[in-house]
C-alpha cells in the first residue's frame, strides 16, 4: 500500500505521544453535523499500515451509531 503525502506514521505518533503522561486522554473531536468520534480498534491492514477505526455517535433527537472504517 503507497503512503500517501498527508500520512501519519507510527513514527510521528510516538515523538508526540512521548510528551504526554500514560494516564492522558486521547479525543478525536467531532463531525460536522455534531457526532463524537470515539475510539474503537486496532486493525493491521498490511505490513506497514495500522488502521486506527473510530465510531461516530451522534445523541440527538434519535440515537445512532456508525463504525467508520
Amino acid at each position: 500500500m503507497a503512503k500517501s503525502e498527508s500520512a501519519l506514521t507510527v513514527g510521528d505518533l510516538k515523538r508526540e505521544l512521548k510528551n504526554w503522561s500514560d494516564d492522558s486522554e486521547i479525543v478525536f473531536g467531532g463531525t460536522m453535523a455534531g457526532a463524537e468520534l470515539t475510539f474503537f480498534r486496532f486493525k493491521s491492514r498490511d505490513e506497514k499500515v495500522l488502521q486506527i477505526e473510530l465510531n461516530e455517535e451522534f445523541l440527538g433527537p434519535g440515537t445512532y451509531k456508525v463504525t467508520i472504517k
